[in-house]
């Protein structure tokens, strides 16, 4: 695949050491090669990252606090698609990559498939882990996207808080490909576990409550407690200044009142579809802040500058 310059230098990536091990002696990495990678405390895992192919799509799952209950919720009943934190596209070329055919049923799939076909990288060390693999989005046998992506996760901070950093780079297959806008929200999303109580939702705009959904803002935070009293904690996505449509708008779920819903993701397509054509790739950069307590809006602020200057 040939890539212009520019597309080079978005390719650049800087890993984590492979030799040394976790800084925190009580911290041990774990791998099984074309299938997960955990970092592991005292036993229980702090975080896994899952990308078996007959899983459909990668996804981080269990994601907690050191020592903490997990915060993750994975293939709800209400909604079996949802894989804890995940990236999806709704519709390309007007196919599902996001729905199950068969709606509430757990075994289904997606008419459209999210791959990981290979080229497997993954490093461990001292200051975390990065990751990198090849993702196809394909419906019967025709493959629409290759996705190259990395992900960068930080060691737990002291108070057990960590970022894990998320590069796309999408790259048309044959024609142009158009990322349909169905409803406006697709990309990446974060479901909480059903243990989850308490939520506060707050964006970069200073807004918070239901008022977040669809609002433009550089960051949104959903912070809560889990239902045997241990928090408060939360999750923060970050969009980056270099994305398109920067900064876009957000989902946030308990915007009806109908549903207890902890949830919260992308809606890069809300103003419109987009295209990804074979000569200029799309790259999409997020952060993910894991964070103990419910952080200031000042703190986050902070937190996104940092993300900000990283290009």
């Amino acid at each position: 695949m040939r890539i212009s310059a520019s597309g080079l230098a978005a390719l650049v990536w800087i890993a984590a050491s492979t030799a040394a091990p976790p800084a925190d002696p009580g911290y041990a990495w774990k791998r099984v090669p074309g299938s997960e990678v955990t970092l592991m405390r005292a036993g229980e895992p702090v975080w896994t990252f899952r990308y078996d192919p007959k899983e459909n799509w990668p996804y981080f799952h269990p994601i907690r606090i050191p020592g903490g209950p997990v915060m993750t919720g994975l293939s709800p009943a209400d909604h079996p698609w949802h894989r804890a934190l995940w990236f999806s596209w709704k519709f390309i070329d007007g196919v599902n990559y996001w729905e199950f055919r068969a709606l509430k049923d757990p075994k289904s799939v997606p008419a459209g498939r999210t791959e990981f076909t290979g080229g497997e990288e993954v490093r461990t060390g001292k200051d975390g882990a990065a990751i990198a693999l090849d993702v196809e989005y394909r419906d019967g046998g025709r493959v629409r996207l290759r996705e190259r992506r990395r992900i960068r996760i930080e060691m737990p901070r002291a108070d057990g808080s960590y970022a894990i950093d998320w590069d796309g780079i999408f790259f048309a297959v044959g024609p142009d490909v158009e990322l349909n806008k169905d409803t406006g929200y697709a990309g990446l999303f974060f479901r909480a576990s059903p243990t989850w109580r308490e939520p506060r939702y707050l964006n970069g705009e200073g807004i918070s409550g239901p008022a977040v959904h669809q609002a433009a803002a550089e960051w949104i935070d959903l912070s809560g407690i889990d239902a045997s009293g241990f928090g408060p904690f939360g999750v923060t996505l970050f969009d980056h200044p270099e994305n398109p449509r920067f900064p876009a708008p957000w989902w946030r779920d308990r915007s009806r009142d109908d549903d207890d819903i902890a949830y919260i993701g992308t809606g890069l397509l809300f103003s419109g579809p987009l295209k990804v054509t074979h000569s200029a790739p799309l790259r999409l950069r997020y952060r993910i802040l894991v964070h103990a307590g419910r952080p200031s809006a000042e703190a986050l602020e902070a937190e996104f500058r940092k993300f900000a200057a990283g290009r």
